[in-house]
């Protein structure tokens, strides 16, 4: 019996996109060996992946400015052929979503110009005071964790 998949589920970083987003994040604001660290700690599994994530928030502490110049320069690193894939899955009439353990004002504006609405993405929430400091993020997302995406 052959199986059809009628959803197709994309991560974000290094996969739609040819970089990880808070790595360049990390650049900007001059953390960028502290954050690789973290990454490097969670993934030989030293650390969790929430609590590398918490770290990493905690050292970058974006501001909604930081996130928009983010935005600004991750919009030219889409992987090559990514719009002419998600075009194609959508002629077969399958559902395209993202599922990415970044952040909804990272990832939703970046993966717009590829055609995919917000309500198909499924990513982590980050909250702002009024003047656009970092407050924190959504705790209890399943995305905060490294089984969050199964």
């Amino acid at each position: 019996m052959q199986r059809v998949a009628d959803k197709v589920f994309f991560d974000f970083d290094s996969t739609l996109l040819r970089a990880e987003s808070l790595d360049i994040l990390a650049e900007m604001k001059g953390v960028s060996e502290e954050a690789r660290m973290l990454t490097a700690r969670s993934m030989n599994g030293e650390t969790s992946f929430r609590g590398a994530l918490m770290r990493k928030l905690g050292i970058l502490r974006p501001s909604r400015s930081d996130v928009l110049e983010l935005v600004r320069k991750c919009n030219g690193l889409f992987v090559e052929d990514a719009e002419e894939v998600i075009r194609a899955l959508r002629f077969l009439d399958k559902g395209v979503f993202v599922l990415s353990s970044n952040f909804h004002p990272i990832v939703d504006p970046l993966v717009s110009r590829l055609g995919i609405p917000k309500k198909e993405v499924f990513a982590n929430d980050i909250y702002f005071n009024a003047d656009g400091a970092y407050l924190g993020i959504d705790e209890k997302s399943p995305l905060c964790t490294g089984e969050g995406k199964v």
